[in-house]
């Protein structure tokens, strides 16, 4: 995803093909959820590390290589 995609997102509220979740303490259960759903449909995107505002709460330091093993 570029910079430039990304920031597009951000910049719009959750809809149909665009989901935030927060995860703070790793990959939140109802991403698995959304996956699906996402792959009954059109697609879309799910950017982790982001509140339903569209706030960057981040992703804790070293968890993004736990994060990846876990989806």
């Amino acid at each position: 995803m570029t910079q430039e995609r990304l920031t597009q997102l951000l910049a719009t509220r959750e809809r149909e093909t665009v989901e935030f979740k927060k995860a703070a303490g790793g990959v939140p259960s109802s991403v698995y959820e959304t996956i699906c759903a996402f792959l009954n449909h059109r697609g879309g995107d799910i950017l982790l590390g982001v509140a339903d505002d569209s706030s960057l709460t981040g992703v804790p330091d070293g968890a993004v290589d736990q994060i990846c093993d876990d989806i």
